[in-house]
């Protein structure tokens, strides 16, 4: 069995501000839902609808699909997800109206390739950043954090570490500005590795989705967007990025997920110390969960590797953190 990756947090706050994430989304247009429709899905593949009634989803089969509102929109906007082959029905009640969406979700044919060797690289440059600089203060200024010495700007550097890892490993990547100009966004034939040359999380999340490169299902190398559902307010789908390192399928639908992450406040209980830090994380994700608590802790019998963490402590216990989707850096 891979040896697992687990978790170094206590109290974790990403900084990038709720304010900076506000900003209007420009990823493709969602189309109105129709009353009856059709829908054939890549498993790990979503469409997104605008609702003209707001009610409750159900769905025949949901390890196959289903519905998944999307927040920050007042339950208007709904994502169609596919999960594995076979058919399903969704059904949206409302208090006047009826909606049915059936759905065939195909085998992805690319599910068993092996991780490019470019991605690999990007991986491996990830990691050995974490062994130079993990859980060490980087701070949020130009001068004293190297990713943003590199990047040239004082920002929020979780975008910036990841493409920081892209650029060095030499992965082709669109320039900042393009996310949202689908004739600029131009990935090689046959989902070979591609990113985009940005910080921020939104412009992450715009260029995938109108890439065709955004899904539910992660493999190593790909870019994971989290959410964050506040305890009290309105849950965000923009709020951190981070990459993913390693995947590994528990044979009950969900996987376990690993990563390496950049600029994460952490909070030392004992020392009461707050820095910008370079971290690792492992959780496990369940693909099929429709809430914002589709991630959870590592069992404890499983967490192998205490000396290489904090705690192990995932992002639901202090901030509670969901996976947004995952952006495909190659397939």
């Amino acid at each position: 069995m891979k040896r697992m990756i687990c978790i170094a947090l206590l109290l974790a706050l990403c900084v990038l501000p709720l304010s900076a994430l506000a900003a209007k989304s420009k990823a493709k247009t969602e189309v109105k839902l129709p009353k009856d429709l059709k829908l054939t899905l890549t498993e790990g593949k979503f469409e997104t609808y605008t609702q003209s009634f707001q009610g409750q989803w159900e769905s025949s089969d949901p390890d196959v699909a289903n519905a998944e509102i999307e927040v920050n929109t007042g339950n208007k906007v709904v994502r169609i997800i596919g999960y594995k082959p076979g058919e399903a029905t969704l059904t949206l009640t409302g208090k006047k109206s009826t909606a049915t969406v059936h759905v065939t979700v195909t085998r992805d044919e690319t599910r068993d390739r092996p991780v490019p060797e470019a991605i690999q690289t990007v991986i491996d440059i990830a990691l050995a950043e974490w062994e130079e600089n993990g859980n060490q203060n980087l701070t949020n200024e130009v001068k004293t954090n190297k990713y943003l010495k590199w990047w040239g700007a004082k920002c929020e550097w979780c975008g910036v570490f990841v493409t920081y890892c892209m650029e060095k490993a030499g992965i082709p990547m669109a320039a900042e500005g393009d996310e949202n100009k689908t004739a600029k966004l131009t990935p090689g034939p046959d989902g070979a590795p591609y990113s985009i040359r940005v910080g921020g999380v939104g412009r992450f999340r715009d260029a995938f989705i109108n890439m065709e490169r955004a899904t539910r299902i992660p493999r190593p190398g790909y870019l994971v967007i989290y959410g964050n559902n506040p305890k009290k307010g309105t849950p965000t789908n923009r709020h951190h990025i981070a990459l993913v390192t390693d995947v590994e399928d528990l044979g009950d639908g969900t996987c376990r997920v690993s990563t390496v992450e950049g600029n994460w406040d952490f909070v030392n209980v004992k020392e009461l110390k707050k820095s910008n830090i370079v971290t690792r994380f492992c959780y496990v994700y369940d693909p099929r969960n429709v809430t914002c608590q589709n991630i959870s802790p590592v069992p404890r019998e499983d967490q192998t590797d205490p000396e290489t963490f904090n705690n192990y402590v995932t992002h639901t216990d202090e901030r509670p953190y969901f996976v947004y989707m995952f952006c495909q850096t190659w397939y």
